[in-house]
């Protein structure tokens, strides 16, 4: 062989070295959502390993006593709502098996962290948006920040691209669609419930633990 063939060989061999590291890497790089995936159904899946979250079949329904035109009956269900539960209190390594970023560390039980259920956070955001708006619409200074708004407003829109609800739904009332039980939530709720919640960056106790 020839000086000017063995330089050739050498080439041809470290192109191919090169290839067959592109193209691990890029198989890695194509692996990485699914690992991702995975991760992101073990966090959910960690709920449904307490609970059991069949599907119920709901109406869609237009006339609702939280819309009366009474702002009293409205008011009181909306209220009804207690958005002062939605904290859970989770151990690391629970959070840990199921792939989970660790919570804040409880101040009288630092080997568990602080967490709030997505459900309970985005219906606080709702009815920050409503007591806002109905307080504007009396005239008076809304209790709640300009920035407070604007990260409710993302943190829905986040939330309904997330969930992408493709159910098509009739012009009419009452069309029906598949969601989760609230009820059932609740109840995996309470097996991990904490007096601790997060308030502005702040450590609050629950009202209900005062």
């Amino acid at each position: 062989m020839s000086i000017f063939e063995d330089i050739i060989l050498r080439k041809s061999e470290g192109v191919k070295t090169i290839l067959i590291i592109l193209l691990s890497f890029t198989t890695v790089l194509l692996a990485i959502p699914h690992l991702i995936k995975k991760d992101l159904l073990s966090v959910r899946l960690s709920q449904n390993d307490a609970t059991d979250y069949s599907t119920v079949w709901k109406p869609y329904i237009m006339r609702s006593p939280y819309v009366d035109s009474n702002s009293t009956i409205a008011d009181a269900h909306w209220e009804s709502l207690d958005l002062d539960r939605g904290w859970i209190a989770m151990s690391h390594s629970y959070a840990i098996e199921r792939g989970m970023l660790a919570g804040l560390p409880l101040p009288d039980d630092p080997e568990k962290g602080l967490f709030v259920l997505d459900g309970y956070h985005q219906m606080h955001c709702l009815m920050t948006l409503r007591t806002d708006m109905y307080a504007m619409l009396r005239g008076e200074h809304p209790p709640h920040p300009e920035s407070h708004w604007r990260h409710c407003f993302n943190l829905i829109r986040q939330a309904i691209q997330c969930h992408a609800d493709d159910t098509p739904l009739s012009h009419l009332e009452a069309s029906l669609r598949p969601c989760q039980s609230w009820a059932k939530m609740d109840q995996w709720l309470a097996a991990h419930d904490t007096c601790w919640r997060g308030d502005n960056g702040q450590w609050a106790r629950k009202k209900s633990c005062m």
